[in-house]
Protein backbone atom coordinates (compact mmCIF):
# COMPACT_ATOMS: atom_id res chain seq x y z
CA UNK A 1 0.00 0.00 0.00
CA UNK A 2 2.98 2.28 0.83
CA UNK A 3 4.75 1.66 -2.60
CA UNK A 4 1.41 2.02 -4.38
CA UNK A 5 0.72 5.50 -2.53
CA UNK A 6 3.58 6.73 -3.24
CA UNK A 7 4.14 6.06 -6.76
CA UNK A 8 1.29 7.61 -7.11
CA UNK A 9 2.42 10.66 -5.45
CA UNK A 10 5.24 11.23 -7.87
CA UNK A 11 2.65 13.14 -10.19
CA UNK A 12 2.42 16.92 -11.11
CA UNK A 13 -0.78 17.36 -9.99
CA UNK A 14 0.30 16.01 -6.32
CA UNK A 15 3.15 18.16 -6.50
CA UNK A 16 1.17 21.37 -7.05
CA UNK A 17 -2.53 20.62 -5.57
CA UNK A 18 -2.80 18.66 -2.61
CA UNK A 19 1.22 18.37 -1.88
CA UNK A 20 1.24 22.20 -1.59
CA UNK A 21 -1.82 22.25 0.77
CA UNK A 22 0.44 19.96 3.06
CA UNK A 23 3.24 22.33 3.02
CA UNK A 24 1.51 25.15 3.53
CA UNK A 25 -0.58 23.55 6.42
CA UNK A 26 3.08 22.00 7.73
CA UNK A 27 5.06 25.28 7.44
CA UNK A 28 1.92 27.62 8.71
CA UNK A 29 2.07 24.82 11.89
CA UNK A 30 5.29 25.88 12.75
CA UNK A 31 4.61 29.20 12.08
CA UNK A 32 5.86 29.94 8.99
CA UNK A 33 4.50 32.10 5.96
CA UNK A 34 4.51 29.60 3.44
CA UNK A 35 3.71 31.72 0.59
CA UNK A 36 7.17 33.54 1.81
CA UNK A 37 9.29 30.19 0.54
CA UNK A 38 10.62 29.81 -2.84
CA UNK A 39 7.72 28.16 -4.94
CA UNK A 40 10.43 25.36 -6.25
CA UNK A 41 11.62 24.83 -2.70
CA UNK A 42 7.78 24.10 -1.74
CA UNK A 43 7.36 21.85 -5.23
CA UNK A 44 11.06 19.69 -3.60
CA UNK A 45 9.18 20.10 -0.13
CA UNK A 46 6.26 18.55 -1.50
CA UNK A 47 7.96 15.52 -3.19
CA UNK A 48 9.40 14.81 -0.01
CA UNK A 49 6.15 13.51 1.06
CA UNK A 50 6.06 10.77 -2.06
CA UNK A 51 9.96 9.78 -1.36
CA UNK A 52 9.74 8.71 2.43
CA UNK A 53 6.93 7.21 1.79
CA UNK A 54 8.32 5.23 -0.59
CA UNK A 55 11.34 4.33 1.72
CA UNK A 56 9.03 3.75 4.43
CA UNK A 57 7.28 0.77 2.15
CA UNK A 58 10.70 -0.21 0.91
CA UNK A 59 12.08 -0.75 4.28
CA UNK A 60 9.04 -2.85 5.32
CA UNK A 61 9.98 -5.47 2.86
CA UNK A 62 13.33 -6.17 4.36
CA UNK A 63 13.67 -7.47 7.90
CA UNK A 64 17.03 -5.60 8.42
CA UNK A 65 14.86 -2.35 7.94
CA UNK A 66 11.62 -2.96 8.80
CA UNK A 67 11.74 -1.34 12.31
CA UNK A 68 13.00 1.17 11.48
CA UNK A 69 10.40 1.68 8.68
CA UNK A 70 7.45 0.97 10.70
CA UNK A 71 8.45 4.17 13.12
CA UNK A 72 8.90 5.85 10.10
CA UNK A 73 5.03 4.76 8.83
CA UNK A 74 3.79 5.45 12.62
CA UNK A 75 5.59 9.09 12.48
CA UNK A 76 4.09 9.45 8.60
CA UNK A 77 0.70 8.57 9.64
CA UNK A 78 1.19 11.11 13.52
CA UNK A 79 2.22 14.14 10.81
CA UNK A 80 -1.18 12.91 8.35
CA UNK A 81 -3.39 13.16 11.25
CA UNK A 82 -1.69 16.53 12.09
CA UNK A 83 -2.13 18.02 8.55
CA UNK A 84 -5.69 17.14 7.81
CA UNK A 85 -6.81 16.72 11.38
CA UNK A 86 -9.13 19.75 12.85
CA UNK A 87 -5.95 22.39 13.61
CA UNK A 88 -5.22 21.51 9.84
CA UNK A 89 -7.26 20.75 6.51
CA UNK A 90 -10.52 19.76 8.28
CA UNK A 91 -10.49 16.50 6.63
CA UNK A 92 -13.71 14.35 6.88
CA UNK A 93 -13.36 11.87 10.13
CA UNK A 94 -13.28 8.70 8.13
CA UNK A 95 -9.95 9.93 6.95
CA UNK A 96 -8.68 10.62 10.56
CA UNK A 97 -9.92 7.19 11.30
CA UNK A 98 -8.12 5.67 8.32
CA UNK A 99 -4.99 6.79 9.47
CA UNK A 100 -5.26 6.02 13.32
CA UNK A 101 -6.21 2.36 12.24
CA UNK A 102 -3.00 2.22 9.95
CA UNK A 103 -0.63 3.43 13.06
CA UNK A 104 -2.65 0.87 14.96
CA UNK A 105 -1.74 -2.13 12.16
CA UNK A 106 1.73 -0.63 11.76
CA UNK A 107 2.41 -1.64 15.36
CA UNK A 108 0.45 -5.13 15.48
CA UNK A 109 2.21 -6.41 12.28
CA UNK A 110 5.63 -4.99 12.39
CA UNK A 111 6.40 -4.06 16.00
CA UNK A 112 4.27 -7.02 18.00
CA UNK A 113 5.58 -8.73 19.43
CA UNK A 114 9.01 -6.77 19.50
CA UNK A 115 11.79 -8.35 17.48
CA UNK A 116 14.64 -10.33 19.25
CA UNK A 117 16.80 -7.69 20.30
CA UNK A 118 14.32 -5.38 22.04
CA UNK A 119 12.16 -9.07 23.96
CA UNK A 120 15.89 -10.26 25.16
CA UNK A 121 14.33 -12.50 28.29
CA UNK A 122 10.98 -13.03 26.82
CA UNK A 123 9.95 -16.93 25.70
CA UNK A 124 10.72 -18.34 22.71
CA UNK A 125 9.32 -21.09 20.56
CA UNK A 126 10.45 -24.33 22.13
CA UNK A 127 12.38 -26.95 20.33
CA UNK A 128 8.86 -29.08 20.12
CA UNK A 129 6.76 -26.33 18.66
CA UNK A 130 9.48 -25.70 15.93
CA UNK A 131 9.68 -29.41 15.23
CA UNK A 132 5.77 -29.27 14.78
CA UNK A 133 5.82 -26.25 12.35
CA UNK A 134 8.04 -27.96 10.14
CA UNK A 135 6.38 -31.13 9.99
CA UNK A 136 2.97 -29.23 9.37
CA UNK A 137 1.71 -30.28 5.92
CA UNK A 138 1.93 -28.03 3.29
CA UNK A 139 -1.49 -26.11 1.87
CA UNK A 140 -2.03 -25.51 -1.47
CA UNK A 141 -2.76 -22.09 -3.58
CA UNK A 142 -6.11 -21.68 -2.54
CA UNK A 143 -8.87 -18.68 -3.01
CA UNK A 144 -7.39 -16.32 -0.31
CA UNK A 145 -3.82 -16.44 -2.40
CA UNK A 146 -5.63 -15.65 -5.68
CA UNK A 147 -7.41 -12.60 -3.97
CA UNK A 148 -3.83 -11.38 -2.34
CA UNK A 149 -2.09 -11.94 -5.93
CA UNK A 150 -5.21 -9.90 -7.69
CA UNK A 151 -4.77 -7.08 -4.87
CA UNK A 152 -1.39 -6.74 -5.73
CA UNK A 153 -1.34 -6.23 -9.16
CA UNK A 154 -5.17 -3.86 -9.27
CA UNK A 155 -3.14 -0.93 -8.47
CA UNK A 156 -1.13 -1.48 -11.76
CA UNK A 157 -4.39 -0.44 -13.45
CA UNK A 158 -4.58 2.72 -11.89
CA UNK A 159 -1.98 4.68 -14.12
CA UNK A 160 -3.75 2.67 -17.13
CA UNK A 161 -7.05 4.54 -16.13
CA UNK A 162 -8.69 0.73 -15.36
CA UNK A 163 -9.10 1.03 -11.67
CA UNK A 164 -9.91 3.68 -9.87
CA UNK A 165 -7.16 5.74 -7.70
CA UNK A 166 -8.53 4.66 -4.19
CA UNK A 167 -8.44 0.98 -6.05
CA UNK A 168 -5.01 1.67 -7.11
CA UNK A 169 -3.89 2.53 -3.29
CA UNK A 170 -3.13 6.31 -5.22
CA UNK A 171 -4.28 8.50 -2.58
CA UNK A 172 -4.20 12.19 -2.27
CA UNK A 173 -2.87 11.44 -5.81
CA UNK A 174 -6.56 11.94 -8.17
CA UNK A 175 -4.75 12.49 -11.69
CA UNK A 176 -6.88 14.89 -12.43
CA UNK A 177 -7.22 18.86 -13.28
CA UNK A 178 -8.51 21.29 -10.65
CA UNK A 179 -9.08 24.69 -10.91
CA UNK A 180 -8.86 27.53 -8.79
CA UNK A 181 -11.60 30.51 -9.04
CA UNK A 182 -11.32 33.86 -7.31
CA UNK A 183 -13.91 36.35 -8.38
CA UNK A 184 -13.28 39.89 -7.43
Amino acid sequence: IYIYSALGKFDAQFLHTVGQDFVRTLLGGLGWNAELVDYHLRLWMAAGFPVFELCVGTGLLFRQTRLAAALGAIAMHALLLALLGPGGLQHAWGVLVWNGLFIVLDILMFLWPLPAKLSAGLETPSAAAIATAATAPQRSVGFIDALLVWWLILPIGERLGLVDHWLGWALYAPHSSRAHVEIS
